[in-house]
């Protein structure tokens, strides 16, 4: 029998912290990964307060990205779009 395990280890936003940050940045472009990403953490993040917190970090985040994107001369038009299915 195999077990299948599946990690991700993120360097990029390294430091103590809200786990709630680690969570907006594995699910920033794809949503539909946070029951996934939720499952790995521990049982108290399971909770529909988890999933509705984690909307304002996923909006600073995006926010975070387009001073940092454009300061390196690449389009943040992406993150702006992103930001726009908030409003």
């Amino acid at each position: 029998m195999w077990l299948s395990v599946r990690s991700l280890v993120d360097f990029g936003d390294s430091g103590t912290g809200d786990p709630m940050w680690n969570i907006a940045t594995m699910v920033l472009w794809d949503p539909a990964l946070m029951q996934p990403v939720l499952a790995g953490y521990d049982a108290g993040f399971r909770t529909i307060h988890t999933i509705h917190t984690i909307r304002p970090y996923v909006i600073l985040r995006h926010l975070a990205a387009i001073g940092r994107v454009i300061e390196n001369g690449f389009d943040a038009s992406r993150h702006i779009r992103e930001l726009q299915c908030f409003g």
